[in-house]
């Protein structure tokens, strides 16, 4: 229209100057004015980020929504998320997978026509400790288990050990650990790693404690011909094994030694084999076949005999001091 000029492309609170002329009829010269105006300028919005604790990695994370607003009485504008891990702009989808370790600078713009308002938020994403370890198993219970930590944590992370009892040196810290038992069993071992901002999970590990073997204690039966050597029975040995004289198992426990003359010195050595962890035992015992005991033989005296007609047939007569006589006698001659 004749009498209005519009201005365009200006940003908010943009000024402009434009000098207007009007040009009257002769004789009277041209009337000249110059005026100058503001574009609007933006009203005052503020965008507010939801604060975000620390996101720990620890194989559980998951993408969401960073929640933004603005105080806009009317809001008719619409939200814009950028920044490292954002993979919807438009939604503030958050992917800890995809950002940086360590602070990840979002910056949200709230856009209303030719007006943008922004705020930002740093999100740290933090390596979680983990809490994995190995140890030695089975073993003897005069033995101790190797506990070595295999996981990943900074030089500042806690260490929460349980070695269920045992005695463990030196039983702080990443370590390795020497841990003990006074008995056997079975036992857990675990442990927590706690960052400043993440925890590991708890991890544990089974340690199995076998019992030492017993000593072996050797006894012996012996006749005038043999000896049979027997010792206790410990449920902890596979299997025994017998060195030395030859003989025969009788039972698990018991072994014979046959064709022995009295007197005769016999010696084994018995080992006990471990079904476990724990060392073998040996023990070696010497026993003696029964000698014969001292017995004496008397025969009555015979007088001179004369060969006439009176010799007849006799027979000699003889006895033992065998308190418990059971042989026989052989005469010859």
């Amino acid at each position: 229209n004749g009498n209005t000029v519009t201005v365009t492309g200006l940003s908010p609170n943009e000024e402009v100057t434009i000098e207007v002329t009007v040009n009257g009829n002769a004789p009277c010269p041209p009337n000249t004015s110059t005026i100058t105006c503001f574009a609007q300028d933006c009203e005052v919005i503020v965008v507010t980020i939801d604060p975000l604790d620390p996101i720990c990695l620890d194989g559980n994370q998951m993408p969401f929504d960073i929640i933004a607003s603005t105080d806009d009485a009317t809001p008719t504008g619409t939200l814009t998320f950028n920044g490292p891990g954002i993979t919807d702009p438009a939604t503030g989808t958050f992917d800890p997978d995809m950002a940086n370790t360590g602070a990840n600078n979002i910056t949200v713009t709230y856009t209303e026509g030719n007006c943008s308002y922004n705020n930002s938020i740093n999100i740290q994403v933090v390596q979680s400790p983990t809490a994995g370890f190995t140890v030695t198993s089975p073993i003897c219970v005069d033995d101790a288990t190797t506990v070595v930590y295999t996981g990943t944590a900074s030089g500042t992370d806690t260490f929460t050990w349980d070695f269920d009892g045992g005695t463990a040196v030196p039983g702080t810290g990443a370590g390795p650990h020497q841990v003990s038992w006074s008995t056997a069993g079975n036992y857990t071992v675990s442990l927590l790693v706690e960052g400043a901002d993440c925890s590991s999970s708890i991890v544990t590990q089974a340690v199995q404690v076998d019992p030492a073997l017993a000593p072996i204690v050797i006894d012996c039966n012996t006749t005038l011909n043999s000896v049979t050597f027997t010792w206790n029975n410990d449920p902890n040995v596979s299997s025994y094994d017998v060195t030395g004289a030859t003989g025969t198992f009788d039972t698990p426990t018991s072994y014979t030694v046959t064709g022995l003359s009295p007197g005769d010195d016999v010696t084994i050595t018995v080992t006990g084999l471990s079904n476990g962890a724990c060392d073998e035992v040996s023990a070696t015992e010497t026993c003696t076949a029964q000698d014969c005991e001292l017995i004496t033989i008397s025969v009555d005296p015979i007088a001179a005999i004369c060969l006439d007609a009176t010799a007849l047939p006799f027979n000699i007569a003889a006895t033992t001091d065998d308190a418990t006589p059971t042989g026989i006698f052989e005469f010859t001659g």
